[in-house]
């Protein structure tokens, strides 16, 4: 019946002149590059409002190499700032695979800041920011934080207060997963 009524509503002439689309057209998807090289180019996203651990953390940074899907998770808290993400950048990315050219994320405000946009700029790292709201920008990295909160519900406690103690091995398991 919906699809009745919806191909109805597109055959009216008065209904098309008279309610104009409010939104604008869908554009063209941009489909991003695949990288060339190992860890040139990332992605990232956090795993937020977690239940607080021992270790006094509630949240997972996921960040994922474009190319070979391999990843890092990286126990922190919400309220990280920017200089804190740059940080945890140095001490588990940069140290293991180098600088990479070209960094994916959302427009979570970490990203956003001034700080973290000049670090990169400064570095050549070029920053690429995915649309609002709009998950599936970075559907690589949101299909990582999914497998990885179905295998920390598996082996979490029951006071869900144990999450980060099992990122190691997650980490370990995803990442001998053929992909």
């Amino acid at each position: 019946m919906l699809k009745s009524i919806q191909r109805f509503i597109a055959d009216c002439e008065p209904c098309r002149r008279n309610k104009p689309r409010l939104t604008k057209p869908p554009g063209l998807l941009e489909p991003l590059s695949i990288p060339d090289e190992r860890w040139r180019s990332i992605s990232m996203d956090f795993i937020t409002d977690l239940p607080r651990t021992k270790r006094d953390v509630d949240s997972i940074w996921v960040v994922v190499d474009r190319l070979t899907k391999r990843c890092h998770f990286v126990p922190t808290t919400k309220t990280v700032t920017a200089e804190g993400v740059a940080r945890l950048f140095i001490d588990n990315i940069w140290k293991l695979h180098g600088m990479p050219s070209n960094i994916v994320s959302d427009r979570d405000r970490k990203f956003v800041s001034k700080f973290w946009q000049y670090v990169f700029k400064s570095i050549g790292t070029k920053l690429s920011m995915t649309v609002a709201h709009r998950a599936q920008g970075d559907g690589q990295t949101e299909r990582m934080n999914r497998t990885l909160e179905e295998y920390l519900r598996c082996f979490v406690g029951p006071l869900q207060d144990d999450w980060d103690v099992h990122l190691a091995n997650a980490e370990f398991a995803i990442n001998s997963t053929v992909n």
